[in-house]
């Protein structure tokens, strides 16, 4: 059955890949890299549904709705009669096979992800793993079943385990004798590739000299080895599958008013990487939520449309309302429970649970600050709001709001830092 789910994936990425979102010519590389990140948000959205409905999935069950989406594609393209156009790179090709040399050089040196041990810096990855296999075994959120384990999973955030207990149960069912800590090291070792891919499709565009393309492969090479490193040292599973849902979302607020993709391709993808993000990492969401919908109302400023409420188009109201709506929903799962159940910490106080972190609250952006700060001056004097800038400000925004909360004692130096691995 593994063999089988994995060519219903392949089938569902080709086809949302070939499927045709826009007139234009749109870069090959990068959007096989969004449709790798958008896979994972789609299995967090499908087990998410499901298992707040209590019904069990299986990798039956999980290609079935592969092959659903994969004909809905299919239908598309069939009624257009045509697939997209796409511009292929001879470099996009290189910076993967870098990526990869420089993932190898990683598993190789340091990870080693098939030597007998966990190989990480913190306990961390020891709950991470305990949760997905128990997903594995048991394919259902693990707030729905009868949990064996010393840990408690009810409200812990599901993005990460539900992406590795699917790679644990296609391992198994391909090679049965495979140690499930051995599949969900190379799973996070995926997940870093993924990860690097993915700030390569953000500056790829960028890279049209030799010598631009020459820098963006040394800061590729420099941010593989930096945060994205660390989280994979550091087990942490679900920060890392935050990272890549967030460069998504940065990616399609790139793209947004770019004639990439129509609204209604884009709006979907916002609200899986939305999805992404709050069951993954839900820290996040205040600064990368009012990013998007501030970021969008911008750009609807410029078009000509009907307003409501006097300001709002159209595409700033979805926008708002459906990711306010899925806020909702992982509150109600994530942090109403924690009020409820006794044995549960409340996620409220969780920010201020102290965990292995080094002291020096800046050090690492003290040479970047004038740069960021004569950047972000710059857009706003010539009135060109990109998205870097719209982004930098909520996330310094939210950075400035944690560090007082640090000072005052609500926020721990642990749960401060986790937001410098998105800025």
């Amino acid at each position: 059955m593994g063999i089988f789910y994995i060519l219903t994936v392949l089938c569902m990425l080709a086809a949302f890949v070939l499927v045709k979102k826009s007139e234009e010519k749109i870069n090959l590389i990068n959007w096989c890299i969004l449709s790798l990140i958008t896979y994972l948000a789609f299995n967090i959205a499908v087990c998410m549904i499901f298992g707040a409905l209590n019904i069990t999935t299986n990798l039956l069950f999980l290609s079935i709705v592969n092959l659903i989406v994969t004909i809905g594609f299919g239908f598309k393209i069939f009624k257009d009669k045509k697939i997209q156009k796409f511009e292929i790179r001879k470099r996009d090709f290189l910076a993967i096979l870098i990526t990869i040399v420089i993932v190898c050089y990683m598993a190789v040196d340091q990870y080693k992800p098939l030597a007998h041990t966990m190989a990480n810096a913190s306990v961390d990855a020891s709950m991470h793993y305990s949760a997905a296999t128990n997903f594995a075994d048991n394919m259902k959120i693990l707030a729905k079943i009868d949990n064996q384990t010393g840990y408690n999973f009810k409200t812990m955030q599901t993005g990460a385990y539900i992406n590795t207990g699917i790679f644990i149960n296609v391992v198994r069912s391909v090679l049965p004798d495979f140690k499930d800590y051995v599949s969900m090291k190379i799973f996070e070792m995926g997940i870093l590739a993924l990860n690097i891919m993915a700030f390569y499709m953000i500056i790829s565009n960028t890279l049209k000299t030799k010598r631009n393309y020459l820098i963006g492969i040394i800061f590729l090479i420099l941010y593989g080895f930096a945060y994205p490193y660390t989280s994979l040292l550091y087990g942490f599973s679900y920060l890392s599958m935050a990272i890549a849902f967030s460069t998504g979302l940065f990616y399609l607020a790139k793209i947004y008013d770019k004639k990439e993709a129509s609204f209604a391709y884009i709006l979907g993808l916002i609200l899986l990487m939305g999805t992404g993000i709050i069951f993954s990492y839900c820290l996040f969401v205040p600064a990368l939520f009012s990013f998007i919908c501030i970021y969008v109302f911008i750009k609807d400023l410029k078009k000509e449309e009907k307003a409501y409420l006097k300001f709002f188009k159209k595409s700033t109201l979805l926008v708002t309302g459906l990711l306010l709506i899925i806020t909702i929903l992982a509150i109600l799962y994530l942090v109403v429970p924690t009020f409820t159940d006794s044995d549960q910490n409340k996620l409220t106080d969780a920010i201020g649970f102290v965990g292995g972190s080094y002291k020096s609250l800046y050090q690492d952006f003290l040479f970047y600050i004038p740069f960021v700060i004569l950047f972000i001056y710059r857009s706003l004097k010539n009135k060109d709001l990109n998205y870097q800038t719209v982004s930098l400000i909520l996330l310094g925004a939210q950075a400035f709001i944690c560090l007082v909360g640090l000072i005052f004692g609500i926020v721990s130096s642990y749960y401060y830092y986790k937001i410098y691995y998105i800025i």
